[in-house]
């Protein structure tokens, strides 16, 4: 309906909205990625900073969910990087810069195949303390400990969503929340087992 009405000042709002909140709900993470783009690109060309910056950083978080090319997702991510940083909103320039790391790190970009750490996004997560930014943490725990399961750091995975649990919030962490029982309950099986293999082989 939305875009039906053709109203494009109004589109990346009530698209965010509705990508955030209801359409995870309703179709795969390929829809929120066809409507996050045209919401980017709306805002881009609108001049939206707020909605259109949001559209930009949820467009490849949405990318990795769908399972897309991890080449062509971060070929995106740095053709909208000159958008997100003329927002001058940092605490989504953040977040955008630590999706995109962890992108690049999963396609093999990364400098010897050195595995991310969550001390390398301490000054994100301090700035966010400072400036009482809620999602930013939980963010991270959730991209992050979705990285640690692929890459077989179920106990990292584990841990960061335990820290990070009651801070969890869907109605602040948006439509990433509804990775976190799906992450958390797999690392702990998979935490669990190990553990008990451990034990069985002493």
């Amino acid at each position: 309906m939305n875009e039906s009405l053709g109203d494009r000042a109004f589109f990346p709002k009530i698209t965010n909205i509705f990508c955030n909140y209801i359409s995870f709900y309703k179709s795969p993470f390929s829809e929120s990625v066809r409507l996050y783009r045209k919401s980017s690109q709306v805002g881009q060309e609108n001049g939206d900073y707020l909605f259109g910056l949001w559209a930009s950083f949820f467009l490849i978080w949405s990318r990795v969910l769908s399972g897309d090319d991890l080449d062509d997702i971060y070929s995106e991510a740095v053709s909208l990087r000159g958008f997100v940083n003329k927002t001058g909103d940092k605490k989504i320039i953040y977040a955008f810069d630590m999706v995109v790391t962890i992108v690049e790190s999963l396609s093999g970009r990364a400098s010897e195949g050195r595995m991310i750490s969550v001390s390398d996004f301490d000054d994100y997560a301090d700035f966010w303390e400072k400036t009482g930014f809620l999602p930013g943490k939980c963010w991270l725990s959730l991209f992050l400990g979705m990285y640690y399961l692929i890459m077989g750091e179920y106990d990292k995975t584990f841990d960061l969503l335990s820290n990070r649990a009651a801070s969890m919030n869907p109605d602040v962490v948006m439509f990433p929340y509804s990775q976190y029982d799906f992450l958390y309950s797999l690392s702990r099986l998979r935490v669990k087992k190990g553990r008990t293999r451990n034990i069985r082989g002493r």
